[in-house]
């Protein structure tokens, strides 16, 4: 059901620059719904706990847009979305090899 909140947001805002895939588990069935905010060359993230709702969708998308814009994949946690605080798992450094 967050896919399909998220794949709502992103079509009303034309947006066809984030390319979602479907997972049917991340291992972290304590804290579901869960998302991979993944990114070959900064940091990853792992993040759960979230209710299937547009509020929810619209958070993480912004946060994924202040990661994109960021040159680490590293965003201050002044600027996190209200709705993305305590939902983070785990952040995973890019493959340096």
């Amino acid at each position: 059901m967050l896919i399909a909140e998220m794949e709502s947001v992103l079509k009303s805002r034309a947006r066809d620059d984030v390319k979602i895939e479907r997972q049917p588990c991340l291992w972290s069935c304590v804290r579901h719904c869960n998302v991979l905010l993944r990114d070959d060359q900064r940091y990853s993230y792992l993040a759960g706990d979230f209710n299937p709702t547009s509020e929810a969708a619209e958070a993480i998308l912004h946060w994924f847009d202040l990661h994109g814009a960021s040159e680490a994949g590293i965003v201050p946690f002044r600027d996190w979305p209200r709705e993305m605080r305590g939902h983070f798992i785990a952040r995973i450094p890019p493959d340096r090899s």
